[in-house]
């Protein structure tokens, strides 16, 4: 019998970051289960050729209530298990419960609530998680209800760094954790000619990102550090990897060229063409660093949340971290300073080159996995 896959992430929703981590998690899928058949689970509202189009083939598609069973459900990638929002009394008591129960004791619980009430959705004989990203909870989060559950679930689960290990480690689940780094610096899985071609760019890219939060980037720092190097000469370029939801960022910058990810209008080729313009790039998203990396771009991270920490230290031999608040002058000095320096470009080959290493080692170790199982 042909085995069923279900691949589950951000997908459908128009990001660069978590498109691209679709398109590696799928050519993985199909390199380690060779004639299975694969589904796509996404909640978005597109049709099937959005999806479609990122893979280069014709997909089923289903939701995550789709009552199916499958050998094998796989979450490919991303930053999925963390909330920095607040909630009410009622999940800060929940979340007590939670804590106090202990989570495996408490996953069991609530797996013979689900039997008993015959709830129907997606069901796997085995569940694994690549690249996954594990950060912190509020106390009162709304989500950790449903997070935990799903965190204790997996047979294997292979995280993007050393302290979303740490994090999984302390919730004392029991089943087969390997560290390694980001599925998108597997570049032979979606980067055209599978190769990192040199930057012959001379501008200076911002890839940014809205921030509802107390340490949200002050956009004047920005657009002030943006007119101070076009000033001295230097070209600025503007990107934005999820248009939909960069809303205020455009807005702010609407009065310059801004170039989007929007997968109806540009390839992802086209865009990492118009990204190679640029010689380094200022960013407050994870994958604007990484994906800049990956053709040979330096970044300076804006560390809005210990993510962008955690991806300045995969990238430690060329990227540089800033704390927030911003300051203008320290930001324009700190970029003058590396588009000055020499050899950096051969830092960020170096650091990718190792990423890479990181997480081919990680597939491996699926594939050890497999074999047992």
């Amino acid at each position: 019998m042909t085995e069923r896959i279900i691949i589950r992430g951000y997908y459908g929703f128009a990001n660069l970051g978590d498109d691209i981590l679709l398109k590696v998690t799928y050519q993985l899928v199909k390199e380690c289960f060779p004639g299975s058949e694969i589904l796509v689970c996404s909640n978005s509202a597109s049709d099937n050729s959005y999806i479609a189009s990122i893979l280069g083939e014709s997909i089923n598609i289903i939701r995550d209530d789709n009552p199916l069973k499958v050998n094998w459900i796989i979450d490919g990638g991303g930053g999925v298990y963390f909330d920095f929002k607040r909630g009410n009394l009622k999940f800060f008591l929940l979340n007590t419960v939670i804590h106090l129960l202990g989570f495996t004791f408490f996953k069991s619980l609530y797996k013979a609530y689900r039997k008993f009430k015959n709830n129907t959705g997606i069901t796997s004989a085995g569940r694994i998680g690549l690249g996954i990203g594990v950060g912190s909870y509020t106390y009162s989060s709304a989500r950790f209800f449903s997070d935990i559950i799903s965190l204790s679930d997996y047979d294997f689960l292979l995280v993007r760094d050393e302290e979303s290990a740490n994090q999984v480690i302390r919730y004392g689940f029991s089943y087969t954790l390997k560290t390694a780094t980001d599925l998108a610096f597997l570049t032979q899985y979606w980067l055209a000619g599978n190769k990192m071609p040199s930057s012959a760019g001379n501008c200076v890219g911002f890839i940014l990102r809205d921030w509802n939060y107390k340490n949200q980037i002050d956009f004047d720092a920005i657009e002030q550090t943006a007119q101070l190097l076009q000033q001295a000469g230097i070209p600025i370029l503007f990107f934005s990897l999820d248009g939909n939801t960069d809303r205020i960022y455009k807005e702010r910058f609407s009065n310059v060229s801004m170039i989007e990810w929007n997968p109806e209008r540009i390839t992802v080729t086209e865009f990492m063409q118009k990204l190679a313009q640029c010689k380094l790039v200022v960013t407050s998203r994870a994958h604007g660093a990484i994906l800049s990396a990956c053709i040979n771009i330096p970044s300076i991270c804006l560390a809005i949340e210990d993510k962008l920490v955690r991806v300045s230290e995969m990238l430690h031999k060329s990227s540089v971290l800033i704390q927030l608040p911003l300051q203008t002058s320290v930001l324009t000095q700190v970029v003058l300073s590396q588009l000055r320096k020499e050899g950096l470009e051969d830092c960020v080959r170096e650091d990718v080159l190792r990423n890479q290493a990181v997480m081919e080692a990680g597939i491996v170790s699926l594939k050890e996995f497999l074999k047992g199982n």
